[in-house]
């Protein structure tokens, strides 16, 4: 105990490593700072949700002409899952397009199953780039095997 009038030090102040780095209520520290992205075990996890509709436009804004124009002025809709009536066996959609009429209305970009096939931001795109394409080219009659797709990049 301090006496009256004995000066105090005052506490010392940690660093933020420091901080993170604290004992668990059971006296056990932890190896390595926490991520704070929270990355899961597989897949690649973008930030947010605004961060993944930003690659979404980059990648609609880069799609090849007879897709492009099949994709022009469509709404586009960011789900984090695609709905259950989708789902059929272990197929699970990455976009849906909804096209009355030959013309694409809606675009439905399902944000996890494209994360969770995902390693990189890279691949990322480019998984979303060929979902796009290979949807569009149901929504307009286009033959996969054209070689379309190597003539653009």
């Amino acid at each position: 105990m301090h006496a009256p009038g004995d000066a105090v030090e005052p506490p010392q102040t940690r660093d933020h490593y420091d901080a993170a780095m604290r004992d668990d209520r059971h006296g056990r520290t932890p190896r390595t700072r926490p991520d704070a992205r929270r990355r899961p075990d597989h897949g690649f996890r973008l930030r947010g949700a605004a961060r993944f509709a930003r690659v979404a436009a980059d990648v609609l804004a880069t799609m090849p002409e007879p897709v492009a124009s099949a994709l022009r002025g469509a709404a586009v809709q960011h789900l984090e899952v695609p709905p259950p009536d989708l789902l059929e066996g272990d197929d699970v959609p990455l976009v849906r397009i909804k096209a009355p009429g030959g013309r694409a209305r809606v675009i439905e970009i399902y944000r996890r199953p494209i994360e969770i096939r995902s390693l990189s931001a890279l691949d990322l795109a480019e998984l979303l780039r060929v979902a796009l394409a290979r949807e569009a080219a149901d929504v307009i009659g286009l033959d996969l095997d054209d070689d379309w797709d190597e003539e653009e990049r």
